[in-house]
């Protein structure tokens, strides 16, 4: 939020993890907000169940939790040494794509070859 007043909301919106970070502050506020309401939160528990368990009102704002797996990405909009780690290992994983798509060729030619030898 500081981060925002301070950069601006057009200069903040510019930056792809400022806008990640925006969406995992969201959510989190987001579910706060509806566990009160819906009386499932549990001070002092840690994790709660969730809505979706209970069978309150809000099914599916159970599904927001996943936005939490995002959480530990908020460190990296702070650090830049740490952004251009991320950043490189994001842009590794798709060049790897080409070496799993070579990998499943090979795993399926072989599958098939086994299947017709030894039937």
């Amino acid at each position: 939020m500081i981060n925002c007043l301070g950069l601006g909301v057009f200069e903040y919106v510019r930056n792809p993890w400022n806008r990640l970070d925006a969406v995992v502050a969201v959510s989190c506020v987001v579910l706060v907000v509806v566990e009160a309401v819906a009386g499932t939160a549990e001070p002092f528990a840690g994790q709660s169940q969730g809505c979706a368990g209970k069978g309150d009102a809000f099914p599916g704002i159970s599904a927001l939790r996943a936005v939490r797996v995002f959480r530990p990405l908020r460190v990296v909009t702070g650090i830049p040494e740490i952004r251009i780690i991320v950043n490189s290992l994001l842009y590794s994983f798709r060049m790897l794509l080409d070496v799993l798509m070579l990998y499943l060729l090979m795993l399926i030619t072989f599958g098939i070859v086994a299947l017709t030898l030894w039937r």
